[in-house]
């Protein structure tokens, strides 16, 4: 395998953006994707096609931003620092991102997962007074070890498998989670305002078995703790889905001796407290099939609900992620300085009319809906754990390709 050292700049043309003047509306608009750092750290996947606002073609031409080519690294270059993503279509960027266009002798997946790993790097020599930021200049002098573009493809490949096996997955995660929706919304009558027909004699805590928080030790957890995971509510995301991924312990003497808290398999999860004031944002997710790890416990910020009479785990949890449970949720806990949703507020939220009814056949059809959204957010922390186990070896040189193969096969 053979190496150089180059300067980015060397291998390719470092670009910056900018914002059109918002003095000026016709200057935004849908011709070109603007793309901002508040985008990539949006970013599910490693492609980018759209921002949240996209500019026009007079916006363009009245502003630093640049068309860039469908292959371009865009990085983020402040608040954070480091983000990246590739570009699948032509895009502009404000002046929060700097891009990579790369030259004939850098493959661009290849420098995504590279540009990816050096975030890090790129924190450190960032500077500034107001806010740390890394200019162009800074990049473009940024030293790498490339391989040739054999190698380069090579090693992109191998870790382009893992992640479009990780992306497929998140995609058949989301048609599972809008036809468990969307069962939901068929199954009630719905009024105008899509909201339905509330039972005013059954309330959720008329279906829960239970409902309880956890709890941390005194003084809460500690660095370098090993034991058992508990999970907060910055895990608590959706089923199958969980971007936090830096889990904090509490003893195995302390897990053992809580009398609640101690998650079982198939336990919605719900986000408790939490927030900007004022702004309470629901989050319903759920813990099994080795999701988000195999053995967990809750802190006080999460609750942990089962259901009964007949209301599967399943039904529970797109019940509760139903848009008109959100409502409700947001209404109940919103109004207070720290936004809460404490244990009387969720048992009285309100069940659609005719649930008893149509309970057992929802949730003949949603459980296993639940089980397989769990099973593949497991796997893919599976592959997601290979992959980075494998990008700083293949990045480096100490293992080739084929080895990555022998490894994990």
């Amino acid at each position: 395998m053979s190496r150089r050292t180059v300067a980015l700049r060397e291998v390719g043309q470092i670009v910056g953006g900018g914002t059109p003047s918002t003095n000026h509306p016709e200057y935004f608009g849908n011709d070109y994707p603007w793309i901002t750092p508040r985008d990539l750290s949006r970013q599910g996947t490693r492609f980018v096609e759209a921002g949240e606002r996209g500019i026009s073609q007079a916006g363009l031409a009245a502003s630093s931003a640049k068309l860039l080519p469908a292959g371009t690294v865009v990085i983020s270059s402040r608040a954070p620092i480091g983000l990246t993503a590739l570009a699948s279509v032509p895009v502009t960027t404000n002046q929060g991102c700097r891009s990579f266009v790369p030259g004939n002798d850098a493959d661009s997946l290849f420098m995504y997962y590279l540009l990816g790993s050096l975030s890090d790097e790129f924190e450190r020599r960032a500077n500034g007074s107001t806010f740390k930021e890394i200019s162009g200049s800074a990049l473009g002098a940024f030293e790498i070890d490339l391989p040739d573009l054999v190698e380069q493809k090579a090693i992109a490949m191998a870790l382009g498998a893992l992640d479009d096996k990780i992306e497929s997955n998140r995609r058949t995660m989301g048609i599972l989670e809008k036809l468990g929706a969307a069962l939901i919304e068929q199954a009630f009558t719905l009024d105008p305002f899509g909201n339905p027909e509330y039972d005013d004699s059954r309330r959720l805590g008329d279906v829960l078995s239970l409902l309880e928080t956890g709890s941390r030790p005194k003084g809460g957890l500690q660095e370098g703790v090993e034991g058992v995971v508990s999970l907060g509510a910055q895990h608590v995301q959706s089923a199958g889905v969980c971007a936090r991924t830096d889990f904090g312990h509490v003893p195995h003497e302390f897990a053992e001796s809580m009398t609640r808290g101690r998650l079982e398999e198939g336990d919605v999860l719900i986000y408790k407290d939490g927030g900007k004031p004022g702004n309470f944002i629901p989050h319903v997710s759920a813990f099994g099939y080795g999701f988000p790890v195999d053995r967990a416990v809750i802190n006080e910020h999460v609750y942990r609900a089962r259901a009964g009479q007949g209301v599967s785990q399943g039904l529970l949890y797109w019940l509760l992620r139903s848009p008109w449970m959100d409502l409700e949720m947001r209404k109940r806990g919103t109004g207070v300085a720290i936004p809460s949703l404490n244990s009387t507020n969720v048992r009285n939220l309100p069940t659609p009319a005719g649930l008893s009814s149509k309970a057992s056949g929802l949730s003949e059809k949603l459980e296993p809906m639940l089980a397989a959204l769990l099973r593949l957010g497991t796997e893919n922390r599976r592959l997601a754990n290979i992959r980075d186990a494998l990008l700083p070896e293949l990045l480096s040189g100490r293992i080739g390709v084929s080895q990555a193969g022998e490894a994990f096969s």
